[in-house]
């Protein structure tokens, strides 16, 4: 049976950067789906082990506008260069370019507003695509954790997160947390609900295991020019009423 030229290439540029996975893994995510990453080594490397990776960054209204991880920020680096630019020349937005400024604006809102790297249409999706007694790995926070869910007839049978962090050291530490939004509801190694004290210190948007609660996600915005509400159209930030500019 000969081998694939296709695959036997993939597998090396696989096995090819493995050496730096010491200084991290490029992941990008897609905000259409918990499942969807932009190709590359990092992610094949999941893929050549048969490891199910996913992250709960999801939101279908955004991927309108930009896509993945790196279209939003490409986004928001023109809309700051272009900013510089009007201030340069003294001059207001042509009608083209405020459309693109409304663009940026709602995608900085929606990036403040889930700056946890996590949405409820994230975490619902995680929890349909993931079967009971499977094990994944989750991208959340710029990190990666150890995800299982357990047997429908157990206590819990929602997804729940390993907790690896030093806080957790310990006979009577929790062991797994059910990924949800508001965070907090952890587990001993039976998956059933237990107290968990003096975790204030990993409480925040920033370390694992709680994700936080999202604020309302801004459903338009004002035009900086008209004053109009503006919401997300077949990819574009468009003006609610007939009217344009």
């Amino acid at each position: 049976m000969e081998e694939d030229p296709a695959v036997a290439a993939a597998v090396t540029e696989v096995i090819e950067s493995m050496p730096k996975l010491l200084d991290g893994m490029l992941v990008n995510c897609d905000f259409s789906d918990c499942g969807e990453f932009e190709d590359s080594s990092s992610t094949g490397l999941f893929e050549l082990f048969k490891l199910q990776l996913f992250h709960v960054w999801v939101d279908r209204e955004v991927h309108k506008v930009a896509p993945n991880w790196n279209d939003l920020m490409d986004y928001l680096g023109f809309s700051a260069e272009l900013q510089c630019i009007l201030a340069e020349e003294q001059r207001a937005p042509s009608e083209e370019e405020e459309e693109k400024l409304c663009r940026a604006s709602f995608l900085q809102e929606w990036l403040q507003a889930n700056r946890a790297q996590a949405t409820g249409e994230g975490i619902e999706g995680l929890q349909a695509q993931v079967s009971h007694g499977d094990v994944c790995v989750l991208f959340r926070n710029n990190h990666f954790c150890t995800v299982f869910r357990p047997a429908a007839d157990l206590p819990c049978s929602d997804c729940c997160a390993l907790l690896t962090d030093e806080c957790f050291h310990g006979d009577s530490a929790p062991l797994w947390e059910i990924l949800t939004l508001e965070g907090g509801q952890f587990l001993d190694a039976k998956f059933c609900p237990m107290e968990a004290e003096g975790l204030e210190a990993v409480q925040s948007a920033d370390t694992w295991p709680s994700l936080q609660r999202p604020e309302a996600k801004p459903k338009g915005l004002l035009c900086p020019s008209c004053k109009k509400s503006f919401s997300t159209r077949n990819g574009l930030l468009c003006h609610r009423t007939a009217k344009s500019h």
